[in-house]
């Protein structure tokens, strides 16, 4: 997540930042890719700083339980972590499993 962020021309992180889970996953076909569309992640506060890394993360996990219709183990493998990090990440940013 860092490196991505730092790395981001954009102001917003794509799935294009994210080159080695595109190829672990596979590169998604034309219908997918629009699926994707106006998804992204805000890097940057209003007043153009850098939001912090945990506000990020906090984001990037919450759009891929709502993606994975809450499968935890999906959302966990996909993110590239175990189960018990992503409770603890849960438990740590102060999101509910359930209501994110």
């Amino acid at each position: 997540m860092f490196r991505a962020a730092v790395l981001c021309e954009r102001d917003a992180l794509t799935p294009d930042e994210f080159p080695q889970i595109a190829a672990a996953v596979g590169r998604r076909t034309d219908t997918a890719s629009n699926h994707n569309e106006g998804v992204g992640i805000d890097l940057y506060e209003q007043d153009g700083n850098m939001r912090p890394l945990d506000e990020i993360e906090a984001d990037v996990i919450r759009l891929a339980i709502g993606h994975y219709r809450g499968r935890m183990t999906e959302v966990a493998r996909r993110l590239g972590i175990g189960r018990s990090t992503l409770y603890r990440k849960l438990a740590d940013l102060g999101i509910e499993s359930s209501a994110a």
